[in-house]
Parts: C-alpha cells; structure tokens; sequence
C-alpha cells in the first residue's frame, strides 16, 4: 500500500518536472527574436536551454559597415524558427536639439488641382474632364522622362507642341499605369495642360543628431498630409535650410473657439443694452 502511495507521489512529481520542462523550452522559444541586431564588438552570449541552439555562423566582426543573414533556432536538430541577425558598426553622433528648416521633395510632381484654358477656338477645356487624371497622383515621368519637378514638366510641356504627352502616373494606393495626354493650344499659341502641380514642402523641425563622419543628420519627424488633396506626401529627398521662429501661436480647439464667440456675443449683446 506504501510502495502505491510513493509510486503516485513519484508519478506527479514527474509530471510537473515534465511540464515545467516544457515550459520554460516552450517562454525560450516562443520569446527568442525574429529579428537580432549585434554590433562589431559584441560578443554572442544568448541563454538558452540545453540542446536549444542557434545553427549558423553568427559573425561579430568583418570588414563591411553592414550585414544580415538568416540563422535557425533548432532543438537538436530540429529546426524551430528562422531568426535574422543583422550586424552593424557602432556609430557615434552628436546630439543637436537645433531648431532648423526643411525643404522635402515629393516623388514626381504632385497634382494637386485643375484649370479651364481658353483654346485657340475660344473653347474652355479642362483635363479634369477630358482625362481620368486625379489629384493626388504624382506624375512620375512624361514620354519616357523623369519629371523630378515642375520645371521638369514645363520643359516637356513646350517642347511637345501639338504631340500627347504619355504620362506615368501613381496613384494614391501606389498602383502605376500609363495615360496619354494632349496639351491645350491656347490663345497666346503655346501649350498647356491646366494643372495645377507642386514638387516640394516647407516647414520646420528639430536637428536631433548629427553623424560627424558622413555629414547625416537626423530629425524628429512625422508624415505630411497635403492641405490641397488630404494625401500623405511621399517624401522623395530633402535639404536643411536655416530658420528663426519669429511668433508662437497657441492652437485651440473649435469647441474653444465657439464658446470664446459666444462669450463676444454676450457681452455685445448687454453692452448694447
């Protein structure tokens, strides 16, 4: 009767053992990185459980700036799990906080509105209705060449006379196709197409650091939506510039606003009276 007893006790104690085992394989694999970044002068130094091990040849030191590879996450020789270590040179910065211009420019040339041009015949035409151009899209190049701005696109525009104009275009969700286009031969006997485009974005920010070495700098950042079409700009490149802030106004909500108006309107109301 004692031996069943202790051989229960044994089989429970066995169980848990077993369980707790599992566990702590099941918060090693589960928890390990998909992704690990390491440093030229680090040293691998991962704690894992026994037979759980890396498979692959994970380099420390070499004579590139950067570099990744896949490795295995294996239990013997089990494969678990694809991990990617990426090993990069220590970069030193220096720290800024300065308060700086930025002047960023799109991908192509954005359009952002149309116009009616007066034809040579006196007709109003406007590709609005003519084309299924729309705003938002970025104009990516025109008869096979890059339109990096609006002078780009001028340019194309008084060369071609009275030849379409093949545009690739991007639209809003990043589809591209192809559209060809004919100018307007407008009263004053030159071409034009009625839009209304933008290559460029202003606004300030702050210089969070900058890399002495390459001259790279760094700002804190955020997307820019276009007040024009209410489209995320894509940002293509960009250049600092210097700048000064000359006033600060402090923004208020439009429930502020109102009850600041009706507050007005009260007091106009019992001066009156």
């Amino acid at each position: 009767m004692v031996t069943i007893i202790l051989m229960k006790k044994l089989r429970k104690i066995v169980a848990v053992f077993c369980l707790m085992v599992f566990y702590c394989y099941f918060i090693n694999i589960s928890n390990f990185p998909d992704k690990i970044l390491m440093y030229s002068d680090s040293q691998r130094n991962y704690r894992l459980c026994p037979f759980l091990s890396l498979k692959g040849e994970v380099l420390t030191s070499s004579q590139e700036k950067s570099s990744s590879y896949l490795v295995r996450l294996s239990l013997g020789e089990i494969s678990l799990k694809e991990v990617e270590v990426k090993r990069a040179e220590k970069v030193q910065v220096v720290p800024c906080g300065e308060l700086v211009g930025l002047k960023i420019y799109t991908k192509g040339v954005v359009i952002v509105g149309f116009s009616e041009i007066e034809d040579i015949y006196g007709n109003f035409a406007s590709l609005e209705n003519t084309t299924s151009l729309k705003k938002g899209e970025k104009i990516l190049e025109v008869n096979g060449v890059k339109t990096q701005s609006i002078e780009d696109l001028r340019k194309i525009i008084l060369l071609s006379k009275n030849e379409a104009l093949k545009m690739k275009l991007e639209d809003t969700s990043g589809n591209i196709r192809e559209e060809e286009v004919q100018p307007i031969h407008d009263s004053s006997n030159s071409y034009k197409l009625g839009l209304w485009v933008k290559d460029a974005a202003t606004g300030v920010g702050t210089l969070s650091f900058y890399i002495p070495e390459t001259n790279q700098f760094a700002c804190l950042g955020h997307g820019i939506i276009d007040n024009d079409t209410g489209v995320l700009l894509e940002i293509e490149n960009g250049n600092l510039t210097t700048t000064k802030v000359l006033e600060v106004t402090k923004g208020t909500s439009r429930k502020s606003r109102r009850n600041s108006r009706n507050c007005w309107k009260r007091l106009f109301r019992r001066d009156n009276r």
